[in-house]
């Protein structure tokens, strides 16, 4: 997946590291352009990927509480994942940046996807976020998460 851009809004984040994570998340994932919108909010972590808008670039919005906000576990809300993904417990605000955002670009990558491959669901944005994690985290010479 091409990042095209990563713009930074009023998270109080360096923009240089986030850009960096951004693309590290999308790495693997084939398909085209995709634009990150990175902004502030006042505690934790979410996402979304609402898709095109007239045939433009899709885009993916984040939003980043304060650092100290999104040390929190990430449970899987597919309900066929409960009993087999672990929670996974954020180690710094980097580990759940890297979660949300390659949960959120597998969603444009599903949408992008021919039907005959397309497997829109949570259970697979949640897999492939798991996936990244743990290749963030063993590139950082860190343990990875039991699948």
């Amino acid at each position: 997946m091409r990042i095209v851009n990563v713009e930074m809004g009023t998270a109080a984040y360096p923009a240089d590291e986030c850009e960096r994570l951004v693309r590290f998340a999308g790495e693997g994932l084939p398909g085209g352009s995709v634009r990150v919108v990175v902004r502030g909010r006042p505690y934790g972590i979410t996402g979304k990927a609402p898709g095109r808008r007239d045939g433009s670039v899709p885009r993916v919005e984040i939003r980043l509480g304060a650092k100290s906000t999104v040390r929190c576990p990430i449970v899987p809300t597919a309900p066929s994942l409960k009993e087999r993904l672990p929670s996974v417990r954020c180690r710094d605000w980097r580990d759940a940046f890297i979660w949300v955002v390659a949960h959120e670009l597998r969603h444009v990558w599903q949408l992008d996807s021919p039907p005959c491959c397309r497997s829109c669901s949570e259970e697979d944005a949640e897999v492939w976020a798991l996936r990244s994690l743990n290749r963030w985290r063993r590139s950082a010479g860190r343990l990875a998460v039991p699948m």
